[in-house]
């Protein structure tokens, strides 16, 4: 029954250590995590900013209108 046993648990330490030693899809989540950080990020200035930005367009338009 130990034999069994032992014989397992080298099994289950040589698979697990195999998939820890593999970094590549931790990398890819971290990837994914900054990408979406950055998106809502992006999302949070255009929203707060958007208002005002449209304000001082307008205010130039009525500065300059366009020549017809």
């Amino acid at each position: 029954m130990l034999q069994k046993f032992t014989a397992m648990r080298a099994y289950l330490l040589a698979h697990i250590s195999g998939h820890i030693s593999n970094e590549r899809g931790v990398t890819m989540v971290e990837y994914g995590i900054l990408v979406g950080l950055i998106a809502v990020a992006a999302i949070v200035a255009i929203v707060t900013l958007g208002g005002n930005i449209l304000d001082a367009f307008e205010g130039v338009n009525e500065e300059f209108p366009p020549k017809t």
